[in-house]
């Protein structure tokens, strides 16, 4: 799972688009980070990651979804190194730790 995570978080910032990101930070209403990448240039992004690190099986796709209850740790260290997220996201962030 390890290098399929390390594709999953740099493969998008491979094609962020810096000055879209705050626009789309706004229409969201959203704490967390964009990186101002249009959807269909994300989804073509992670469709050539996802082909590069098939799945195995449906365990393996379901571990990947619950990955966040697993690694504490990352979650915690996210919230840590983002101070202004709102209420409602630390919550939820943290809500399984």
């Amino acid at each position: 799972m390890g290098g399929l995570g390390v594709a999953i978080r740099s493969g998008p910032a491979a094609v962020a688009g810096p000055v879209k990101a705050p626009e789309m930070q706004r229409y969201m209403k959203s704490d967390m980070p964009f990186l101002g990448v249009p959807k269909p240039v994300r989804a073509q992004a992670l469709k050539a990651i996802f082909a590069a690190h098939p799945f195995g099986s449906r365990e393996e796709w379901v571990a990947a979804r619950q990955h966040s209850r697993v690694d504490p740790g990352w979650v915690r260290a996210f919230v840590e190194e983002h101070p202004a997220l709102s209420g409602l996201s630390k919550r939820e962030a943290l809500k399984h730790i």
